[in-house]
């Protein structure tokens, strides 16, 4: 998947999830994590300030996502439902969708 670390696709990341957990709109997500829309539009949009760690928590409550997802895009995890809904988000956003392959003897 989208292994971008910086602010942009850590914004990429919380739309995906926002999207695929039902919330076509950022304030009714927003209000639900405890923000205002106009911050959660700045962590989606990949502005200067980070996802601070206390709502990435929240976030990953919420969609069943981990906070290795959410900031690093690592899929390894997560339930396989929601891989799934989220590489049809990124395929039908027309983004390329790489899932990590296992190494042999590798722990997931």
């Amino acid at each position: 998947m989208d292994r971008d670390t910086s602010p942009t696709g850590v914004g990429r990341r919380l739309k995906a999830l926002r999207k695929v957990g039902g919330f076509n709109n950022q304030k009714a997500f927003a209000e639900i994590i405890g923000v205002t829309a106009a911050r959660y539009n700045h962590w989606e949009k990949g502005g200067q300030h980070r996802l601070p760690v206390e709502y990435a928590i929240k976030i990953m409550a919420l969609t069943g996502a981990e906070l290795n997802y959410i900031y690093l895009g690592e899929v390894r995890g997560i339930p396989a439902s929601l891989v799934v809904l989220l590489k049809e988000h990124f395929k039908s956003a027309e983004q390329n969708v790489i899932v990590p392959q296992r190494r042999v003897g590798s722990r997931c």
